[in-house]
């Protein structure tokens, strides 16, 4: 998606860049709610317990540690429709690939950290988090855009490109990192 909706592919397409943006990410908090709300009805027969809680921290840990081997994680092999880009509006393919990316599972997962969060949503058993949780995903996902604001010609999208690619790895550490902080820190609040 980044090397699709920027300033300077929505000129070249004669499309509204804000409005392609902002309906990108009303997609993604969107699709994130109806992961969300997935999460929360499979939730709803687990009660929440403080082993429960302990056993998402391990598959949010156990999926960061999966993510810092580089292994792959099985996925479907789906990018969304680039066909959608000349055929249809900007607000309308913003939306739609929004959803796409906002539910997360129906393109391609780079991350175990995707798997786990859904897992760990389920298993905290409280439909509450798992909503809370999918909405989240969305909107994380549906900011992403952002990133691209200022790409304003070919020379900025290699720039970008070049910059993520040499960021990937230091990006996957972040994100483990992050899990191992936070659960720490969840099980010092639980102690």
């Amino acid at each position: 998606m980044l090397s699709s909706i920027h300033p300077f592919g929505e000129r070249a397409r004669s499309q509204n860049y804000a409005l392609t943006v902002v309906a990108y990410i009303v997609g993604a908090v969107a699709g994130g709610l109806a992961l969300g709300g997935a999460l929360a009805i499979v939730a709803v027969p687990i009660r929440a317990t403080a082993a429960t809680a302990g056993l998402a921290l391990v598959v949010l840990v156990l999926s960061a540690v999966w993510d810092l081997t580089g292994s792959r994680v099985p996925s479907l092999e789906r990018q969304v429709n680039e066909d959608w880009l000349s055929r249809y509006r900007g607000w309308v393919y913003g939306i739609g690939y929004g959803f796409q990316l906002g539910v997360g599972f129906i393109t391609f997962v780079k991350s175990a950290l995707t798997y786990g969060f859904a897992l760990a949503a389920v298993i905290a058993g409280s439909p509450t988090v798992a909503l809370a949780a999918g909405l989240t995903f969305g909107l994380t996902r549906g900011l992403s855009i952002l990133t691209t604001a200022r790409i304003d010609s070919p020379a900025d999208l290699r720039s970008f490109f070049d910059r993520l690619s040499r960021s990937s790895r230091a990006v996957a550490r972040v994100g483990a990192l992050s899990v191992f902080v936070v659960s720490a820190l969840a099980l010092v609040i639980t102690a």
